[in-house]
């Protein structure tokens, strides 16, 4: 091999490792984009991509920093073993120099990868990434790109009688850069699990305020569902008097008095009627409150619940559960035009498992979020996520159940499963 073909090695090499930067970006993307949900709102994940970009080029400058030094150890000690004494041993010194440089690209690549997969497993749930927090995310990996151009320029400086090498001159160097390229992604890894943790935090921090109204709004309806038993009680309790009043008016002739009474008895006996009461106050109270909303809204309500007692202990996780699923229901039943909407809920238990199946029509093609199983509508005006679905999967969880969503056609069914607490 001559001198040329070396420098030809040489160059075409190095042309394919600046192509190997460029690319680099890709696994980011895999990492931290949720490819699904870009196809759908590419602004949500554009600093998401920016950042993935960023640091996959941040990782390829680490793995140089890495390697290059000890590239250029290797090969001083390659050039100082051997004699130069013909052009045939000058030929084994281009092989051997390229064979090195080959080596160092391969494992610049595999340097990368594997701090990639490092990333990746820090990386639990993708999320989308504000301004702020993409600077945040990739001032290492930026760093690591600044510092590796400062040192190709300060690697071989001409000077007056001849040229400053850092590595000749700076004996550990070499080891002062691997050193460097630990540290600077040891500061990557941190920031990205800083930054996950703080997400996950933020996320349960939300659902924590969710439960909480939740929990408000459910003592509320309950303490309303209290005050119209007593005053329907009340009615009951002054029944004989209404009908007495009536013989009498009957009695009198007074025949369209008596209507106009029993008009307002219907009337006032309608505000306290409770078209459920299964026995479990919280159940009752969510489904009598869905049912009071659903008619309002044009929506056929129907419920059977083959369940007639509940432990304390899951009752209001159970009341929270059924509530956000319903609400989710009803909202899928208003959506476009939906010519007979429905919701129907059936609640039963089965092996020490307390079962909540409902099912409502729905207009439009329903996709699972594989990553948040989170159920996304795909339609024309619909932002795509469930009411109170994250809830909904953390009580199934909390209890060891699961939460499964299907469509048959014009129709979406939702299974949810808590296991009760003495099968546990």
């Amino acid at each position: 091999m001559s001198e040329k073909d070396f420098s030809l090695y040489m160059e075409i090499t190095g042309e394919i490792m600046r192509f190997l930067k460029y690319l680099s970006f890709i696994p980011g993307l895999f990492i931290f984009v949720d490819l699904k949900s870009a196809r759908r709102d590419i602004s949500k994940w554009i600093f998401t991509a920016l950042m993935s970009a960023a640091m996959g080029s941040g990782l390829f400058r680490i793995s140089y920093l890495a390697l290059t030094g000890l590239y250029s150890l290797a090969s001083d000690h390659i050039v100082d073993s051997m004699e130069i004494v013909d052009e045939t041993s000058l030929e084994v010194l281009y092989v051997s120099l390229l064979a090195l440089w080959i080596i160092t690209c391969v494992c610049y690549v595999l340097l990368t990868a594997v701090m990639f997969l490092i990333i990746k497993k820090i990386v639990k749930k993708r999320y989308t990434v504000s301004l702020f927090e993409a600077v945040y995310l990739s001032i290492i990996t930026l760093i690591a790109e600044v510092l590796a151009r400062f040192f190709v320029k300060i690697a071989v400086v001409p000077v007056e009688g001849g040229v400053f090498v850092l590595n000749e001159e700076v004996k550990a160097s070499p080891w002062m850069f691997l050193a460097l390229s630990v540290l600077l992604f040891a500061g990557e890894a941190s920031l990205v699990a800083s930054w996950q943790k703080n997400r996950q935090y933020m996320e349960h921090e939300r659902m924590a305020i969710a439960e909480r109204i939740q929990a408000e709004s459910l003592k509320r309806r309950l303490e309303e569902t209290q005050q119209s038993t007593e005053k329907l009680r009340s009615f009951r309790h002054d029944l004989r008097n209404h009908l007495s009043v009536l013989y009498g008016l009957l009695n009198e002739g007074a025949a369209e008095e008596a209507e106009a009474y029993l008009q307002r008895m219907e009337k006032n006996a309608g505000v306290y009627e409770n078209k459920y009461d299964t026995g479990i106050i919280l159940l009752d109270v969510i489904l009598n409150d869905k049912a009071a909303v659903s008619d309002r809204l044009g929506i056929a309500f129907t419920a059977f619940v083959e369940v007639t007692e509940l432990p304390d202990s899951m009752q209001y996780d159970a009341a929270v559960l059924l509530g956000n699923l319903a609400d989710n229901a009803i909202h899928g039943a208003t959506l476009l035009n939906n010519d007979a909407p429905f919701v129907s809920v059936r609640i039963s238990e089965r092996n020490g498992f307390l079962l909540i199946n409902i099912k409502n029509s729905f207009q439009g093609r329903l996709e699972i979020d594989p990553g948040s199983r989170v159920p996304v509508a795909v339609s024309g005006n619909e932002d795509g996520h469930g009411l109170g679905i994250p809830n909904s999967l953390a009580i199934c969880d909390r209890y060891y159940g699961t939460l499964v969503f299907s469509q048959d056609g014009n129709s979406v069914t939702v299974d949810a499963m808590m296991q009760y607490p003495d099968h546990s």
